[in-house]
């Protein structure tokens, strides 16, 4: 029987399968570029419009970025419509050969960025290894007068739930969102949280009476969908200490003087 290798290099022989699994939490899809149905580790994987680059090998750590091209309706795609999603994407791609039971383990990332096509009805996934989340500057935090904990995680401390509000879209107008359940609230009580609908997330710019201002509208969204809508933190001292009364975990250094002597002399 050829080997999974001599088949990959073969310029005849060559049938590649790519199997594709796409993970998000709990929910998994599975495709496959092939015109039929493919079972692969226990899972099916069902036909569909997909195809991937060439890897792009890197000689820093071995792992390369990856793109992936779909129907702009398939439902990766459309988890990327109105941006980003807040929980991140896997995907791992498996490739196989038909006359072989031997698979390779292609690649596996992160889906960092989805392009849409104008009308070709095509989408591009860009996937990058799990060693780019690495790639951020070192330190993290900042010498600032500003907060450097994010707000509701564990260092932070503060219990998200005690400054949520269920509440149910009734209308939709423009950038805002009609939510009677906010109407006892503080103008910009939630500006710079978030309003939350399964596992989709949208940053809030601002509110007023009913209505909240989201930085992007979210697909799907629509009169009678439930949503929880979380008070948001300019990461100030004052707001820190007078709404969430959590100035204990406040991690910023407001008594930096204002005034620079190097710039401004000491007199």
């Amino acid at each position: 029987m050829n080997s999974l290798f001599n088949l990959e290099l073969s310029r005849f022989s060559s049938r590649p399968i790519e199997l594709y699994h796409f993970s998000q939490k709990n929910q998994h899809w599975y495709f496959t570029s092939t015109a039929s149905k493919q079972s692969f580790g226990g899972n099916v994987y069902v036909p569909e419009t997909i195809a991937s680059s060439n890897l792009e090998q890197k000689t820093d750590d071995g792992e390369g970025s990856i793109d992936i091209t779909v129907s702009d309706s398939n439902p990766i795609a459309l988890k990327f419509a109105s941006g980003v999603p807040a929980a991140p994407i896997w995907v791992e791609i498996t490739r196989i050969q038909k006359g072989t039971s031997e698979y390779q383990k292609y690649f596996r990332g992160q889906i960092a960025l989805a392009t849409f096509k104008g009308n070709s009805g095509e989408a591009t996934l860009q996937c990058k290894p799990p060693l780019a989340a690495l790639d951020f500057k070192i330190p993290r935090n900042l010498y600032q007068t500003f907060c450097n904990r994010v707000l509701y995680d564990e260092r932070c401390g503060v219990n998200s739930a005690a400054f949520s509000c269920p509440a149910t879209i009734t209308d939709i107008q423009g950038d805002q969102l009609i939510l009677p359940e906010l109407a006892e609230y503080p103008d910009d009580w939630f500006a710079l949280g978030y309003v939350q609908y399964q596992d989709t997330y949208r940053m809030i710019v601002g509110n007023s009476g009913k209505a909240v201002r989201v930085l992007a509208m979210a697909t799907g969204w629509k009169a009678g969908t439930k949503v929880t809508v979380y008070a948001g933190c300019d990461h100030r001292k004052d707001t820190c200490r007078d709404k969430f009364k959590n100035l204990d975990n406040f991690l910023g250094w407001y008594t930096i003087p204002t005034k620079n002597p190097f710039e401004d002399g000491i007199g």
